[in-house]
């Protein structure tokens, strides 16, 4: 596991979000997840900043991407997370790094890397914003292993 001492610089508010990546994916992965979010949190969806009822199917929320704007959001324990649905072949979710300031707030998030990993049978990573190719927290749910690599200067 990864201590907050180790990684708490990677979360220092610099004016930019923090990103949580799987890469490769398809729209079954997406449904997978989608369902799993549904039944583990309370989410709040949005288009085009209007409230709607959560879609059934992922697929609903892609058509709406087309001709709107997508929003998704809910709580991981203190941490705001945010789903913009940009595409299918990653899912993206993004956080405020002011959400991440203890370690009971990285165990949360910790916890939730390892729900999406191991729902997905996919490495998840946690990265600054943008930044895909450099992260700093990976979870690989072959190895049920976290690392952490130090990307701050």
């Amino acid at each position: 596991m990864i201590r907050w001492d180790t990684c708490r610089q990677e979360f220092e508010p610099d004016g930019a979000l923090r990103d949580i990546y799987v890469l490769d994916t398809t729209i079954k992965h997406w449904q997978i997840l989608f369902d799993v979010l549904r039944a583990s949190y309370t989410l709040e969806y949005s288009v085009d900043h209007t409230a709607q009822p959560v879609p059934l199917t992922v697929d609903e929320v892609f058509d709406t991407r087309n001709t709107a704007s997508p929003f998704l959001r809910f709580y991981v324990g203190g941490i705001l997370v945010a789903c913009h649905f940009f595409g299918t072949t990653a899912i993206e979710f993004d956080i405020s790094p002011r959400d991440v300031t203890s370690e009971v707030a990285l165990n949360e998030l910790l916890g939730y890397l390892r729900l999406v990993g191991d729902t997905l049978g996919k490495a998840v990573i946690v990265s600054h914003e943008f930044d895909e190719l450099n992260p700093f927290i990976t979870y690989e749910p072959s190895r049920k292993e976290f690392l952490f690599q130090s990307v701050s200067v």
